[in-house]
């Protein structure tokens, strides 16, 4: 059962909120907000605490916990290189971490295993189904790199960048480089250097004849010190099989077809090699201070473990399963996705609190949560807030298109907390507008601001 926590409004509280909710920017906007104090259950403030919200990326908390309920902490991820004697296969685990390192060691480990030659080299993603857009992506057909696929073999995050700078003389074109470099990526560079800058550079990533077209067109200024961009890469699986094969080149092993493809490993083959992940827990840490949606739906994913390949279905069913046993009891909730992309999820202030509040006295979940939150002054997404209490608040942070969240803990004096959540949406205002009447709010809460007197 609830506890019985009863609100006994602080009227200078009251007035400051009032202030802050009063403002131009939030006239006729959605706010929800809930905040209590610990352990003394002290009910602080409440406002359309019940009402069901957008909560963004703060759903990243549920993700983090969910897994770490689920999975445990300290999990680690395998990939392996295996092979029949004549072709390899890239075996994915799942890894949210799976970089170009892993990659090169995978190659050192077949050279010094004795391959020479392969045949070809194919990628075993059979961990996960074919569908690698997470639910709701579809909601916008974009390349940006917060968009990302995921895959049992997935590398680099799903994304690439790409680094274009100007030419040499006027009317020529621009150079273009990919990084990671690598085959799987298709140069189509029509742009030109010009003497002034139209602002009319246009970038784009699209799937290819199994490969990823990179499209550059428009115009770049020849006093430009260049543009860096990030893009989803359209099949990081098929990329983790390109990167493969340039190390193993690197390691002196021929290949003789060229174009890695998908295809499951064979039911008896040698292992030539592992590697392992680090904890689970640093991915948490990516995932939550940095908001990585790749990071998120990659872990979310692995919870499919009662269907064979993972689905989105098994994995969501799972989470939801989850996030019930920690303590998400009350009310009505919608979970559609592991990172708050997109119009996927619905979630009150009231619920968060109560959520972050059993998450926090779990063992087994606390420490990880509380190193991966954003620190206010000093970390992740707060880096750049709240500096006027740096380090008393920790906390994940959301944006969408006029949604702006934020969900955490306060260090108050004499060991007390403030676990609060405050959820804005259907806001016109933008989003710096947004996120600096809430880091007011926070501090009103705390007991750190007050509204100046008229006539001061």
């Amino acid at each position: 059962e609830e506890p019985d926590w009863v609100w006994a409004p602080d009227p200078g509280l009251d007035a400051a909120m009032r202030d802050l909710l009063g403002r131009n920017e939030l006239v006729g906007v959605k706010v929800g907000i809930y905040a209590v104090e610990y352990p003394s259950g002290r009910l602080v403030y409440q406002r359309d605490q019940d009402a069901p919200l957008q909560p963004a990326s703060v759903v990243k908390v549920l993700t983090a916990a969910a897994f770490v309920e689920g999975v445990g902490g300290d999990h680690r991820f395998t990939t392996r290189l295996v092979t029949d004697d004549a072709s390899l296969w890239l075996v994915g685990g799942g890894d949210p971490g799976l970089d170009i390192g892993d990659l090169k060691a995978l190659a050192k480990k077949a050279a010094e295993g004795g391959v020479t030659a392969v045949q070809r080299v194919f990628v075993d993603a059979s961990l996960f189904d074919a569908q690698n857009l997470p639910p709701h992506y579809d909601t916008k057909n974009t390349d940006a790199a917060y968009r990302p696929s995921v895959g049992a073999a997935a590398v680099n995050d799903g994304a690439m960048l790409i680094k274009i700078t100007p030419g040499t003389r006027i009317g020529g074109g621009v150079l273009v480089e990919t990084i990671p470099q690598t085959d799987y990526f298709i140069v189509d560079n029509t742009a030109v250097t010009t003497e002034d800058d139209r602002g009319d550079l246009e970038v784009r990533v699209r799937a290819s004849r199994g490969r990823a077209g990179v499209y550059v067109r428009g115009s770049l200024s020849a006093d430009s010190k260049g543009v860096t961009v990030s893009r989803r890469v359209p099949d990081p699986n098929l990329l983790s099989g390109w990167l493969l094969v340039r190390e193993l080149k690197a390691e002196g092993i021929r290949i003789t077809e060229r174009a890695p493809a998908l295809a499951p490993a064979p039911g008896v083959a040698k292992v030539l090699g592992s590697v392992r992940s680090n904890r689970v827990r640093s991915d948490v840490s990516r995932m939550v201070k940095r908001s990585n949606n790749f990071v998120a739906e990659q872990l979310l994913k692995n919870l499919g473990v009662d269907c064979s390949p993972r689905s989105w279905n098994c994995s969501i069913k799972r989470f939801r399963e989850l996030v019930r046993r920690i303590g998400l009891r009350s009310g009505a909730f919608r979970l559609e996705n592991g990172s708050g992309l997109y119009d996927a999820n619905r979630l009150s202030p009231h619920q968060l609190v109560r959520f972050y509040l059993e998450a926090a006295n779990r063992a087994s979940i606390a420490p990880v949560l509380l190193d991966a939150f954003a620190v206010a002054g000093e970390a992740g997404t707060l880096y750049r807030r709240l500096r006027e209490v740096k380090g008393r608040v920790r906390g994940k942070t959301g944006t969408l298109d006029g949604v702006s969240a934020i969900a955490g803990r306060a260090d108050l004096s004499h060991g007390r907390r403030l676990w609060f959540a405050i959820l804005i949406n259907d806001a016109k205002a933008p989003v710096s507008k947004l996120r600096s009447l809430q880091d007011k709010m926070i501090l009103a809460l705390m007991g750190e601001w007050r509204p100046r007197k008229a006539g001061r």
